[in-house]
């Protein structure tokens, strides 16, 4: 899959991702405007895991919709790898994603008719070439689903269908994988084998990584944990452990 190298609007930096005075106002224009994301501003360096939790209605999702590219803010700035993100048109955007950024939903979003082969290779098709079909056996290999290649995913397991979507983002080589939940559906065989997968991704291929979750086992196998109340940060640790030598 071949990338493209941009032009839009830069800041000059080392870091994956950075956000400057970032806001989410629902109602904005009402008397009892709901503020979501309150001025939130963060660096997240290139190759770092970084884990965010909160409350339920804290502001988490929100804010990795934005950095996502998929919610634009009511004001402030997102930078992925330098780039304004939100200067881009609608267009530029959805190409700069596809190439810059890979989701993991807590719901999998698999596309029902396809195959685990067509899953995985989803990415390169969807930009019309043609997938290396060698890579996309290895990336099965990799994710334990061998024999598995011509099944749909309702002949899957939960645990089978998120590796699956996994499987997608190792296609499309995304430098950065941001994560809702990831493990929210899954027991926990089923999430050690993806929280695996994802840090494997991170720190064997320089990914640059960020997962919400409510699991505060996983939250500790970050390199740095934010936690978000009320759409502030409120604290941004760095974690012990073998995970951050």
């Amino acid at each position: 899959m071949k990338k493209k190298t941009y032009t839009f609007d830069t800041i000059n930096t080392e870091n994956a991702i950075v956000t400057e005075n970032l806001f989410k106002i629902y109602n904005k224009n009402s008397i009892n405007p709901f503020y979501a994301i309150k001025n939130v501003s963060l660096t997240i360096k290139k190759g770092e895991f970084v884990s965010i939790i909160g409350t339920s209605g804290s502001g988490k999702s929100t804010l990795l919709h934005m950095l996502a590219g998929v919610d634009a803010p009511s004001d402030g700035k997102v930078f992925i790898n330098g780039y304004d993100i939100y200067s881009m048109k609608d267009k530029e955007l959805a190409a700069f994603k596809s190439q810059e950024i890979g989701m993991v939903y807590q719901f999998f979003n698999l596309i029902p008719v396809m195959n685990v082969e067509e899953n995985i290779a989803f990415p390169v098709i969807s930009q019309k070439e043609e997938p290396d079909m060698n890579r996309v056996s290895a990336i099965i290999n990799k994710l334990n689903l061998k024999g598995k290649n011509h099944s749909l995913p309702s002949q899957l397991s939960g645990g089978q269908q998120q590796r699956v979507s996994i499987g997608r983002i190792l296609m499309a080589s995304p430098n950065i994988i941001l994560a809702d939940e990831p493990t929210g559906n899954l027991d926990s065989k089923n999430s050690k084998e993806v929280i695996d997968l994802l840090i494997w991704m991170c720190k064997e291929h320089g990914r640059t990584l960020v997962i919400i979750t409510h699991d505060k086992d996983i939250a500790s196998l970050a390199d740095r944990t934010i936690c978000i109340e009320d759409g502030i940060i409120v604290s941004d640790t760095v974690n012990a452990g073998d995970n951050n030598e």
